[in-house]
């Protein structure tokens, strides 16, 4: 499986209109934050698809299987997801911001691949974000077989988050780059 989508889509299908997923509300949060933080790439969008997750939905020929995950925003339960994409028989779940709870380890059983939230060194863990041997917990209850940790805040930059999800997880961990490109 390769992360170009296109591929997978039927001809007809217009790729020029960017669709978001999201909760119900995602498309007046999508704009107020656009305004907050000055995104000038929505600006460029004449058209933009918002709809609101199923729990099952499929992109193309990719079946994608939603999961309601924790995540607290300054002490507020927000509506938060992860995804289980699967096509040809492989399966790769993206966490998103989230806290290790029974939902994200269901998303991840058997998963080929985990590209996981990676904002918490170990023992630093909050409502919004699980720490690293939070991530080697699930990554090994659920017998995924490979993880690429991503979304770090700077506070990580010298840690080594590999070797911190490996005190709990047996299967190999890849720490995500910028336009990293990985076949399953």
């Amino acid at each position: 499986m390769n992360f170009r989508l296109k591929q997978f889509f039927s001809e007809d299908q217009n790729y020029e209109t960017p669709i978001i997923y999201g909760p119900p509300g995602i498309e007046t949060f999508t704009k107020k934050l656009s305004e907050i933080y000055q995104l000038f790439a929505f600006e460029t969008y004449s058209r933009i698809e918002y709809r609101v997750v199923q729990p099952v939905f499929e992109i193309g020929n990719i079946k994608v299987k939603s999961f309601a995950v924790k995540h607290a925003a300054f002490g507020v339960e927000t509506p938060a997801f992860a995804y289980r994409f699967e096509y040809g028989g492989k399966t790769f779940v993206f966490s998103g911001d989230c806290v290790m709870d029974d939902s994200i380890v269901s998303a991840c059983v058997d998963a080929d691949l985990f590209i996981c939230d990676t904002s918490s060194a170990k023992g630093e863990g909050n409502a919004a974000h699980m720490d690293t041997l939070d991530i080697g917990k699930i990554s090994q209850q659920a017998n995924a077989k490979k993880v690429v940790l991503t979304h770090f805040y700077p506070n990580l930059e010298n840690v080594d988050v590999v070797s911190e999800v490996q005190e709990e997880y047996q299967g190999e961990v890849v720490r995500g780059k910028d336009l990293m490109e990985i076949e399953l």
